[in-house]
């Protein structure tokens, strides 16, 4: 590998590389007025290509693309580029992408958190009265927990202090303080989180300075370093006299009407992070699931003509910024991955555009009856008519024993449409098949059923649901047994098969290339399409799971 001129950035680069830590190039600040950032035309929004701007000295300014902090790099010709670091925080670059990214001396080096379970510690001296003042905490702080004074250290362009630290215990919080309640004084740059490293020139015209670079030191976690979340949320560590920060109010919507409210389209989860949650315990990761559902979601109702009000996804996911305690520049840095043009629904994802269309019917339904195809509002019709409201005996569903049948007071008609639909799914012959339909025919001339059909689809309708039910229970025994577990409830997810069941007792069994196949909220079944290959399916892994010889990366649904 050829070396770059700047020896300084190389000798970090190698130092990263040599301990499987992702060495990214950093370019330096570049002229706002020749690389501002644009933001991308949005016509159907009311939002045009135009450059962010902000205050500045007393005028106006365009925002620069190349900050002098982010993830980018000069080519050799001096032409600046951005590098998408999302793409390697599973993975480090490869020789090529080093020589291409440092060849240009001018080009600074920095590293991402998260990899070999490394944190990077930032004290901000813009967090404290002054720099003196950070000069002061930090040594004492290093006094109180001598064994980090032997770990990695530098000093930022700004005046402030970085550490690297190995964690045994995954940091829950970003924003952190010296004492339980304390105030924010410093960031934690966790999973997929950049930070510069020395001899970058930052922003300032300042170096970031190497005080010590040696073997991060490996610790139990944040706390046993003492630092604390400053994060309202982390309630139970602080002291009884601590004043919490005011609570976020909580969203108010108001769908209906000929309209809808953007954040009633999105998923339960994405509902919560609008309300200040951190579902998955990094913020910035919540953020960005929560505005790639937001744009997504936007783009769905623009491209389906769905009337929208209240506030749309820029507005929303400022919401969630301001929650967490992003400036401007820092939502931006957590942003950069995500494009907003390409973005779409959870649902959308997964194939199961009838999950949305599901959501707009309970949230207007003139707009439903005007925007839904037609193809979709027959599928969901004929859904409410065939399974209605049905109670269980149990969060996951109903037992075998004790299973009503969901086709009561409905049309013989609809009875044999949906004994059909049961019967082609249970892969009967193809003359049984044919059967029904003749006695539809019949059903629908005005001829009565037979008792002896009546009591034969009854029989079979019966089976099915019994199977539906033995398979609500198989997913509860997956997900209690293999399932994991985040602040929402419990999931699995393979090859095959996703299983997901929030904290509030529902369970959605969904396919890929074939979406959702089952979902029960609040003891209603709301969607069924299980074939006799799932139950198949379902039986097998159970049986397998209750063996308990195998490895779990090699069952057939992971």
């Amino acid at each position: 590998m050829l070396p770059s001129s700047n020896s300084g950035a190389w000798s970090t680069v190698q130092w990263l590389t040599a301990h499987q830590l992702p060495a990214l190039p950093v370019a330096p600040v570049q002229d706002p007025y020749q690389y501002p950032r644009m933001v991308a035309a949005k016509p159907e929004r009311g939002i045009f290509s135009h450059v962010d701007c902000q205050w500045q000295d007393g005028r106006l300014c365009p925002k620069p693309l190349f900050t002098g902090k982010n993830p980018s790099y000069l080519d050799s010709q001096g032409i600046p580029h951005l590098v998408y670091h999302h793409r390697y925080q599973k993975t480090l670059p490869s020789e090529r992408d080093l020589r291409q990214w440092f060849a240009n001396p001018l080009n600074g080096v920095g590293s991402l958190g998260g990899h070999q379970r490394i944190a990077w510690i930032d004290f901000d001296a813009k967090c404290f009265e002054s720099s003196q003042v950070c000069d002061r905490a930090v040594p004492q702080w290093l006094d109180q927990h001598p064994l980090l004074q032997q770990t990695f250290t530098e000093r930022t362009h700004s005046g402030g202090w970085r550490f690297a630290v190995k964690l045994q215990t995954p940091p829950t919080f970003t924003n952190f303080a010296l004492e339980p309640g304390g105030a924010h004084v410093g960031e934690v740059l966790g999973t997929g989180r950049f930070t510069v490293l020395a001899p970058t020139i930052g922003p300032s015209s300042n170096a970031y300075v190497s005080i010590r670079r040696a073997e991060p030191v490996e610790v139990e976690s944040l706390e046993a370093i003492g630092l604390f979340s400053s994060s309202a949320r982390q309630a139970e560590q602080r002291p009884a006299s601590y004043q919490p920060k005011p609570i976020l109010r909580p969203l108010q919507t108001s769908s209906g009407q000929g309209a809808i409210h953007l954040a009633d389209l999105v998923t339960t989860k994405v509902k919560g992070i609008l309300n200040g949650q951190d579902p998955y315990q990094d913020e910035s990761m919540s953020l960005v699931v929560a505005a790639r559902e937001l744009y997504g979601s936007e783009n769905w109702a623009f491209a389906n003509g769905i009337p929208l009000k209240g506030d749309r996804a820029e507005a929303l996911i400022h919401r969630v910024g301001d929650a967490f305690g992003y400036d401007e520049d820092k939502l931006r840095r957590c942003l950069a991955s995500v494009n907003p043009e390409t973005c779409q629904p959870a649902s959308l994802y997964r194939g199961d555009e009838t999950a949305l269309w599901k959501r707009v019917r309970r949230l207007d339904q003139k707009v439903f009856e005007a925007r839904c195809p037609q193809g979709i509002q027959k599928e969901i019709s004929e859904q409410i008519q065939a399974y209605g409201r049905w109670r269980s005996a149990g969060p996951l569903g109903p037992s075998p024993s004790s299973t009503p049948n969901p086709l009561v007071e409905t049309s013989t008609l609809v009875q044999l449409r949906d004994w059909y639909r049961i019967a082609k799914a249970m892969e009967v012959p193809e003359s049984a098949l044919d059967a029904i339909k003749t006695m539809g025919q019949r059903v629908a001339a005005g001829k009565p059923l037979p008792h002896k059909h009546r009591a034969l689809m009854q029989q079979q309708v019966q089976s099915y649901w019994q199977q539906v039910s033995t398979a609500i229970q198989q997913a509860g025994q997956i997900l209690e047994t293999v399932g994991r577990k985040d602040a929402t409830g419990a999931y699995f997810e393979g090859h095959i098969y996703r299983l997901e069941s929030p904290f509030d007792g529902s369970l959605e069994i969904s396919a890929q290339r074939r979406g959702t196949l089952l979902l029960v909220e609040a003891s209603t079944v709301r969607t069924c399409r299980l074939a006799k290959a799932d139950f198949e399916q379902f039986d097998r892994f159970s049986q397998r799971l209750s063996q308990q010889s195998f490895p779990a990366h090699q069952l057939e649904l992971v």
